[in-house]
């Protein structure tokens, strides 16, 4: 039988994957894809072409079905955890968007510390940008004071340092280190002759994306755009900003940050490169050259002696191994991650809380039955203004940079403890691989 046009049959491989061979051409030999170790990971192939939307505004029989198989089992006293909002994102998302690597990928403990400073990096980054709007238009009726330089460097050096929290998560992700070699597009030992160039592609994509609907959710649903295109232009640089392009499309405006502002929201550290020797600026945090505390390279991974972290460095490296119980209690404000469960619906939306005197009004207003009119209007009035204008969480406060650097005798080898994976959530959504894969399979 000629080898010419001969179709590889479909099989079973793994948990839910399909290997679907290509057909093989006279004189080439058909290699399995699983032959080795490191070649056992089948990341997404379709590719992702423009805006995703994720299914955001599900009904109640949609919700009570996330609830009962997906949602992770709490307790009344506990709090919401970065699980939660991963559990949501990946319900919402499209169903191209649900794999096995996205999957495991995303229920590594490195990852979580990805995810935790990318959270913290955008809440400052919005915080920021607030008050810088509002000194800009502060100028033009008043004089800039000495000091106010002052306080705008200390913005831009609490920026920087965020970045760079992301940033030396980032670097093991892209360079496949430590639990990231399994998914490295060049292979494990990374002894790959031909990189796979479309598999990695989309699963940076996919990734990148469903990390950005995370930070959205981590942060009440607020600013999206915003969000989007600043982790865009983190990942990729400026000019492969593929969100912003699309938003000055639309919109048909400029959305560069005002001239005044872009030395405080993107620091020093921008390298200006040709287009093919551009860096993510991630990568130029890394390289600055600037006074950086190494310990910041290995927070939330070396098991640093407690005496040798400043109170700055503690907060930083409490917000990406602490668990979400101690958020409060050690001063860490990341979005809604550690904030009451009680308080939010199956969405994650703010449930509102009324004030003791709506209350009391609502139960006095059930009781009797004629009001006069000057008192229904009196209590409309107080009606609007009782539910509490509260704010979904408070904003980061870092602790002022310590000029006394902290000298180790010896370099620290030892490793802290990394934040344990859900494997029960993790279970749930590769059986729910399982499931679609079967279905594609059953249609095809």
């Amino acid at each position: 039988m000629s080898m010419k046009n001969v179709l590889c049959t479909k099989t079973y491989i793994g948990i839910g994957m399909i290997k679907l061979t290509n057909l093989c051409t006279e004189g080439s030999y058909c290699t399995s894809d699983y032959d080795t170790p490191e070649q056992n990971v089948v990341g997404p192939t379709k590719r992702i072409v423009g805006p995703v939307t994720f299914r955001d505004d599900i009904d109640v029989f949609e919700q009570l079905r996330f609830k009962k198989r997906y949602q992770r089992k709490c307790c009344p006293t506990d709090v919401v955890t970065l699980q939660d909002v991963k559990d949501l994102a990946l319900y919402t998302a499209p169903p191209r968007f649900l794999d096995r690597d996205v999957i495991n990928i995303l229920h590594l403990a490195s990852t979580e510390r990805l995810i935790r400073a990318s959270i913290m990096y955008s809440q400052y980054y919005l915080q920021i940008t607030d008050v810088l709007k509002k000194r800009t238009s502060e100028l033009l009726e008043k004089i800039p004071s000495p000091s106010s330089k002052i306080i705008e460097d200390v913005y831009r050096e609490n920026l920087e340092d965020f970045r760079l929290l992301v940033a030396k998560e980032y670097c093991g992700f892209i360079t496949g280190a430590g639990e990231f070699a399994k998914y490295h597009h060049m292979g494990r030992s990374k002894t790959k002759t031909c990189p796979l160039l479309k598999k990695d592609r989309v699963l940076f994509e996919t990734i990148v994306r469903i990390i950005i609907q995370i930070i959205w959710i981590a942060l009440g649903r607020k600013s999206f755009d915003e969000i989007e295109i600043e982790m865009h232009r983190l990942f990729k640089s400026h000019i492969f900003n593929f969100a912003q392009h699309s938003a000055e499309q639309k919109t048909k405006k400029n959305l560069n940050v005002v001239p005044r502002e872009v030395g405080v929201l993107r620091g020093k550290c921008m390298m200006n490169k040709q287009k093919l020797n551009t860096l993510s600026p991630l990568m130029d945090e890394v390289h600055c050259k600037k006074n950086i505390d190494y310990k910041m390279f290995g927070i939330g991974v070396i098991e640093y002696p407690r005496e040798s972290l400043s109170s700055r460095l503690r907060l930083l490296e409490g917000a990406l191994t602490l668990p979400e119980t101690s958020f409060e209690k050690n001063g860490i404000n990341m979005g809604i991650l550690g904030a009451p469960r009680s308080c939010f619906d199956t969405m994650l939306n703010e449930i509102p809380m009324l004030s003791p005197a709506q209350s009391s009004f609502g139960l006095q207003k059930s009781r009797s039955s004629k009001i006069g009119q000057s008192r229904r209007s009196l209590a409309q009035m107080s009606r609007k203004s009782s539910v509490l204008s509260q704010a979904l969480y408070k904003n980061i406060r870092l602790p002022p940079k310590d000029e006394a650097l902290y000298q180790l005798d010896e370099f620290v080898s030892e490793t802290k403890k990394p934040i344990k994976p859900c494997l029960i959530q993790r279970k749930k959504w590769l059986n729910k691989v399982l499931q679609i894969s079967k279905a594609h399979f059953i249609m095809k």
